[in-house]
């Protein structure tokens, strides 16, 4: 896999964007011992790039190293690079992935899983490297805003924020917070982080 993307965003190296209710399902991106990358700017993921609204990805496995190249904005994620924007009584579903690849960032909203989260994500382990240089640095999620839960997760690997001045580093998640407009995030709810193990460093 060598996918690079200048200045490009919502990139993966299977599906860039999903929206309303689309599913993604046992996609294997790379092999483990390859040199594989996937670099863009912002939105990327080892999978897919950007998941909106509604849908799955389920059962999906990453082994190439995701470089973002921005340093004003993130969202970067070994499985996806962000799942956001959110309806009511509309679900989205990170369930039983795997990351085996580094995930990298110059800026914030970096994820072992996913960089910029409103989903359920559940059951799904990092094993690779997460370095980021800003707030939202987390070994599963980078940033989980506003709904959707953490839970039955595994880190393994060690965590490094760059920037000494930056906030939100975590083994599980970087930050848990409530922002966003309304109209693109009306449904708001009690964000649930549980049953999770971290075993790797954070260091920030």
């Amino acid at each position: 896999i060598n996918v690079n993307v200048t200045n490009g965003e919502c990139v993966g190296a299977a599906i860039g964007l999903m929206v309303n209710g689309s599913t993604a399902s046992n996609i294997t991106v790379g092999a483990d011992g390859e040199d594989n990358t996937i670099k863009a700017s912002r939105g990327l993921g080892g999978v897919v790039g950007r998941m909106t609204v509604s849908g799955g990805i389920i059962d999906c496995v990453n082994y190439a190293s995701v470089v973002g190249t921005s340093t004003a904005s993130g969202n970067v994620g070994g499985i996806v690079g962000a799942a956001y924007y959110t309806e009511n009584n509309s679900w989205m579903v990170i369930s039983g992935c795997k990351n085996h690849g580094n995930v990298s960032n110059d800026c914030m909203g970096v994820g072992g899983i996913v960089g910029l989260s409103a989903a359920i994500v559940e059951d799904c382990e990092n094993t690779s490297t997460v370095t980021g240089n800003g707030a939202s640095i987390g070994g599963i999620v980078g940033e989980q805003q506003n709904a959707g839960k953490i839970t039955g997760c595994v880190n393994t690997a060690d965590i490094t924020n760059l920037n000494s001045g930056a906030y939100g580093t975590g083994g599980i998640a970087g930050w848990v917070r409530y922002s966003g407009n309304d109209s693109e995030y009306p449904r708001k709810e009690i964000i649930e982080i549980s049953d999770n193990v971290n075993t790797g460093s954070v260091d920030g």
